[in-house]
């Protein structure tokens, strides 16, 4: 059987690929972009400059993108661009995760696999709002949350788990 690290990075490489190719951008983006923009520009966090209105449901979205956009990027370009980073690093901790509960590194491409080939979840991934930024967050804290109760005996799990 080939290498399954050889096997994560092809499927992880086919997941991105796969979302590339369901690439749409949500409306309500280009909310988060203006908001972004003015920002970058020195106005502030306005829908108009001198208007002091929150419009925006995503701060730190909206701040990652304001750079960027100050750097004379297109919103929907970095947004692509954020979110793909955001779905791969979201599948690659998927991974992991899946990897420590379940001991297997097979069953851990498997859940990986599943979630990077589902539709919506991809999808999200070129959406220009935040969906897969804040996936990406929980995934990797529900990764990097130290384990209280290994449920295979002598798996890698437990072993992490026993480390003083």
């Amino acid at each position: 059987m080939p290498d399954p690290r050889l096997l994560a990075a092809l499927g992880l490489v086919a997941c991105v690929l796969l979302a590339c190719s369901n690439a749409f951008i949500q409306d309500d983006a280009f909310i988060s972009f203006r908001y972004a923009a003015n920002l970058a520009h020195g106005h502030g966090l306005v829908w108009n400059p001198g208007e002091h209105v929150e419009g925006y449901t995503n701060f730190l979205w909206t701040l990652m993108l304001a750079l960027p956009i100050a750097l004379g990027a297109d919103p929907v370009v970095a947004s692509f661009v954020l979110g793909v980073a955001s779905f791969a690093l979201t599948l690659a901790f998927t991974y992991r995760l899946a990897e420590l509960l379940l001991g297997s590194r097979t069953r851990a491409l498997l859940a990986a696999g599943l979630l990077g080939t589902n539709y919506t979840f991809s999808c999200y991934a070129t959406g220009g709002l935040e969906t897969q930024w804040q996936t990406c967050l929980l995934t990797a804290s529900a990764y990097l949350a130290p384990p209280r109760k290994s449920p295979h005996p002598g798996s890698r799990w437990e072993r992490r788990d026993n480390v003083g």
